[in-house]
Formats: structure tokens, sequence, C-alpha cells
């Protein structure tokens, strides 16, 4: 059965990490409804060139693109205020952006850089555009998570990772931290007309997972069993678009389901400490 056709017109949509991949499956599919959606890249040409191709693709010209490193504390504020300045409300975030870097790095707030970008980012801009969401009435948070949470603990004392690096446990890690945060925030807001909700999108053939040549070894897995951006932006769009979980909050879905996520990622105790680290780190107020 095919699912319902679901019109956005009127409703405001941000898609971070949407230049390529499941990003942009997910901006476009939202674009098709009708939403007004804003692309969020890192790169300036790149971020314009999709907006131009998604408004081509579904004839809807009220996209919109912000251009952010979303993995320093200053941009995020600064996408913050820009959009604040564009529209009044938000409707839909789906935090979407991610990356898996072979050596580790640090940003220029010191954070390491998977943490940065595939965890805080979404910590931080969820929380930046809180008030804009409210403004909505009723509003969707969408955290693109992974089945790899399960894989890796984690370690408090070692956010940073600066005892023990390894690509693929950081990036497991970074996803963990997702579900804790996803968790946390959806108890907070369930009384306030925001819903918070993560996902796995699948093992998906993207340039997130095929660009590094430490992964050589795995390309033909991906190639074989990977699901395409289109596929893998499936669960996404369901949860930023669909009537069916329109009042659905603090879950973890895969294949529009929802799905039990590990044991470490359900313990309060986890999540409360990470939130007031995080709360810390992005020097924002309780």
């Amino acid at each position: 059965m095919k699912d319902e056709p679901v019109d956005l017109h009127g409703k405001i949509a941000v898609v971070t990490g949407s230049t390529n991949g499941i990003g942009y499956e997910t901006a476009k599919a939202l674009a098709a409804m009708g939403a007004s959606v804003v692309v969020v890249g890192r790169q300036l040409q790149k971020t314009e060139a999709a907006r131009n191709e998604i408004a081509a693709s579904t004839g809807n010209q009220s996209t919109d693109f912000i251009a952010a490193d979303l993995s320093t504390l200053a941009a995020m504020r600064r996408f913050a205020a820009d959009f604040k300045s564009r529209y009044e409300k938000l409707d839909i975030l789906v935090n979407n952006v991610g990356a898996i870097y072979p050596k580790r790095q640090e940003t220029v707030d010191g954070f390491e850089a998977t943490f940065a970008l595939n965890y805080l980012s979404y910590f931080c801009l969820s929380r930046l555009l809180i008030g804009s969401m409210e403004k909505a009435g009723s509003a969707r948070i969408v955290n693109v998570s992974s089945v790899a949470h399960v894989f890796f603990g984690i370690k408090l004392d070692d956010l940073q990772a600066k005892k023990f690096y390894w690509p693929y446990c950081a990036y497991g890690r970074s996803k963990l931290e997702v579900l804790l945060f996803t968790y946390r925030f959806a108890e907070q807001l369930k009384n306030r007309g925001i819903t918070v909700n993560a996902l796995h999108p699948g093992l998906v053939r993207t340039s997130l997972d095929m660009s590094y040549s430490f992964m050589k070894y795995s390309r033909p897995v991906f190639s074989a069993f990977g699901k395409s951006a289109e596929e893998g932006a499936a669960t996404s769009i369901y949860l930023a678009s669909s009537g069916e979980v329109e009042n659905v909050t603090g879950l973890y879905f895969v294949d529009k389901k929802p799905a039990r996520s590990s044991r470490l990622s359900r313990r309060r105790d986890l999540q409360e400490r990470l939130w007031k680290m995080s709360i810390a780190m992005a020097g924002q107020a309780e």
C-alpha cells in the first residue's frame, strides 16, 4: 500500500547536510509536498546548487538555502540568527548532517570533529531554534542516528577521543549520543507541542560511507547490499511529514517502525550527564 500524500504547504522545514545523500532526498521530498525547505550545507556554491536543483525538480520555488559549517559553535549561532531573521517559525527540523573522519581532528572550538558535527550540532541547533518551533504550535525534530550506536559504549571522561580514536568507534559513539539526547529532549518537550524522534536510515550507499580510503574493503558490501539515498531517506521523510506520528515522541525508528535501541541509550543517568556536559560545552543556559 502506498503512503497517503501529505500536504506541507505553509510548513517551514530545515534539513542539515542536505546537499547530497539522504539529506538531499529528504529535502527534495519535503519540498515536493509543498514545504518551504531550507537546504543547509557547508559550501556556499554546493548548497545553492542543491537548492536550485530541488526547486527545479519539484517546482517549489519557496525553497531556500543557508551555508554553514555546523561543526563550529559560532557557525551554529550565525545559522540560527540568520534563520530567525528570515522566518517567524519552524515546523520541521531534520538533523541529518554527519561525517566520518579517518584521522582524529579538532574543530576551532577544540572538540573532536565527529563529536562536534554528528552530535553537538544536533544538540545546539535544536535548542537554538526551539523558540521558532514553539511559534509553529506543533513542530517536529528528527534526528538521524544509526544502528552503529549498539556496537560502542560511551566514555564521558573522554568525549573528545583524546585517549583513543578509531573512525568507526567515534562515529558509533556519536550516534549513541544522538539517541541519549533525543530521549532526554523528548521528555523535556513532551508538553510543549514539539516531538523529538530518531532513526536508523539503513545501510546506505552515500558519500559518508564511501569516500575514505580506509573503507575501501567494505565498498563491495555497500554496493551490493546498501540502499539508495532515496530509500535511505524514507524514514526521515516519514517522521518529518506523516500524520501517523504527529503526536509520537521519544522513539527510535527503523524502516518507519518503532524499534528498541540499545540499553545504554535508554539509561537516564547517562542521558542526564551527557545533557549537562553538552550544555556547558555549548555555552548555553539550562
